[in-house]
């Protein structure tokens, strides 16, 4: 996101940019409310009748742990059951890749029992980098410590695929300052992806 604020600063330098990370379901509300023009979410049960989306894109979901991290299961492909008895750093509950994964676990009736909950991506990935455990993090977000062999991808048995939508409400004109902001989170998400 730097690289999109800078280019958005260049073109209009007289706007005042306000960036909020937050948890899936209060982006939406932040939307609704009014108090964000627009949002990226991964969501799966649909979206408020007031919300116009579109589909930017998807990711895949990665276990990663340290080359010196040492599984408590020898054998791979781990499922979702041996991943439970590992030491897990996830992030905390209510963002997207910890919606998705607690949601299968609840299916397959797995309690997931981490030993670190992180608020951000970015501790988790630094503690799995460590070696204090295994992160379920996004394949994009952990490509370049996977290319750095600082972090290595574990084989499971599950998938965790999570499509991304930028979101903003139907009944406010967007302007262009706020088009040529979603313009460029689209590029950025494009280029991530194609790294």
């Amino acid at each position: 996101m730097p690289s999109v604020r800078k280019a958005f600063k260049k073109q209009f330098p007289y706007c005042r940019l306000i960036i909020i990370e937050a948890k899936q379901d209060e982006v939406s509300s932040l939307i609704e409310s009014g108090k964000c023009s627009f949002g990226i979410v991964q969501m799966k049960n649909g979206f408020p009748l007031s919300i116009s989306h579109e589909t930017i894109g998807t990711d895949h979901v990665l276990c990663v742990c340290s080359k010196d991290y040492v599984l408590k299961n020898k054998e791979t492909p781990l499922t979702l059951k041996s991943l439970a008895k590992e030491d897990l750093i996830l992030t905390s509950k209510g963002t997207g890749i910890r919606s998705s994964l607690d949601k299968l676990a609840a299916e397959e009736n797995v309690e997931l029992s981490p030993i670190w909950t992180c608020l951000s991506c970015d501790n988790a990935l630094s503690f799995a980098e460590q070696g204090f455990g295994v992160a379920v993090l996004s394949e994009t977000f952990t490509r370049e410590s996977r290319m750095k062999v600082k972090l290595i991808s574990i084989p499971t048995t599950f998938v965790i695929n999570r499509t991304f939508h930028m979101i903003w409400r139907k009944d406010l004109t967007i302007s262009v300052e706020e088009n040529y902001l979603m313009e460029l989170c689209i590029d950025e998400w494009n280029s991530q992806q194609e790294k």
